[in-house]
């Protein structure tokens, strides 16, 4: 398996929070299924996928874990190369 980048192990690190906050990664695949007007449902297999750092999290599912985590988990947290510091405590998000 290869090694992470520190900044990417961050970055798992934050969308394991995420799923153990929204109640495990079926409830976190539904809720993007449900919430994001998928056609197709989303798997458990993809999230553990983004748990492992196999994959990375899609940007677009970025602000909804956020919103859906009470920003305990933030954008920046889950996508650094999408969400700076800087940017990402600019204010709420339009």
């Amino acid at each position: 398996m290869k090694t992470l980048t520190r900044t990417r192990q961050a970055e798992v690190n934050a969308i394991r929070r995420a799923v153990k906050i929204l109640g495990g990664q079926q409830a976190l695949a539904d809720l993007i299924t449900h919430h994001e007007g998928r056609d197709v449902p989303l798997t458990q297999g993809a999230v553990s996928k983004w748990c492992t750092g196999a994959v990375r999290l899609p940007g677009e599912y970025v602000l909804s874990i956020e919103e859906w985590t009470g920003e305990r988990v933030t954008r920046h947290q889950l996508r650094r190369d999408l969400y700076p510091w800087a940017a990402a405590h600019a204010g709420p998000r339009k």
